[in-house]
């Protein structure tokens, strides 16, 4: 159970970087900032949170109050996108990314939230 931070610091970071590979032949989820920038930008700090709260996790033990606030960073990104996550793996790289990441990242902060770890100092 002490490696599973790993796998949300690997999910923030793919979904973070999904971000900004093609969604479609042409189009970014960064590009949507033109019209939605609000969108993105909550979006993006989901992921973010996420993987900061997973470094954190991997430098000091990932505690409870860590793995809170990585399961609100994904959560957000899922409420965000209005529960359409698993039409992104229809569309292109970083929208397969990005619903993967959530998807398993979720998945695996639920995970650490069940057995916290000590603290390293």
């Amino acid at each position: 159970m002490q490696n599973i931070k790993f796998g949300v610091v690997v999910c923030g970071l793919l979904g973070l970087v999904g971000c900004f590979l093609p969604l479609t032949a042409d189009l970014t989820f960064f590009d949507t900032r033109a019209f939605d920038a609000a969108n993105f930008y909550v979006i993006a700090g989901g992921y973010a949170a996420a993987l900061a709260m997973g470094v954190m996790g991997v430098a000091k033990g990932m505690q409870r109050w860590m793995s809170i606030i990585a399961i609100v960073g994904f959560s957000v990104v899922v409420l965000r996108m209005r529960g359409q996550v698993l039409e992104l793996m229809k569309a292109g790289i970083g929208a397969k990314l990005m619903g993967v990441a959530v998807l398993a990242g979720l998945a695996l902060a639920i995970l650490t939230t069940v057995k916290p770890e000590p603290v390293n100092r």
